[in-house]
């Protein structure tokens, strides 16, 4: 059965930047879902205030006559003088606005790892660290 990835991604963009759910993590941002950007757009002339998140769609797992997840990932960033702050204060309120149905896609949505406390180089070692969900038709 063929997936709709760009619904799917979208659904889970959406989730956090304009939908009543994601409401209390843009409260927590910067600047609301000003602070929200695909990842492709995040450069060091380009940052929305902090603490700002960034997406970016993940692999498709499972061959297509098989089980498939499709995933996402949520990047925190902020501000070096916060460190990690901030970004671990953001974490439980990004996963308690996906709820076990993500209603536009009709499946189950559930995160599947949260990723080190670590700098990112590219953009003047800024305090990061994402996480990442998988959607499911199954189970």
């Amino acid at each position: 059965m063929a997936i709709d990835l760009q619904a799917i991604q979208k659904a889970g963009f959406d989730r956090l930047y304009d939908h009543a759910a994601g409401a209390s993590v843009r409260a927590a941002l910067g600047a609301g879902a000003s602070s929200i950007v695909h990842a492709d757009q995040l450069t060091l002339n380009t940052l929305p205030a902090r603490p700002l998140l960034a997406f970016r769609g993940g692999a498709v797992a499972g061959a297509s006559m098989e089980m498939r997840l499709p995933t996402w990932r949520w990047w925190i960033y902020d501000d070096l003088e916060q460190l990690y702050w901030r970004i671990n204060g953001v974490l439980p309120l990004i996963e308690a606005a996906y709820p076990q149905f993500l209603n536009a896609v009709y499946g189950r949505v559930f995160v599947t790892d949260i990723g080190p406390e670590r700098p990112d180089p590219g953009l003047g070692n800024m305090p990061c660290r994402w996480v990442a969900f998988a959607f499911s038709t199954r189970g």
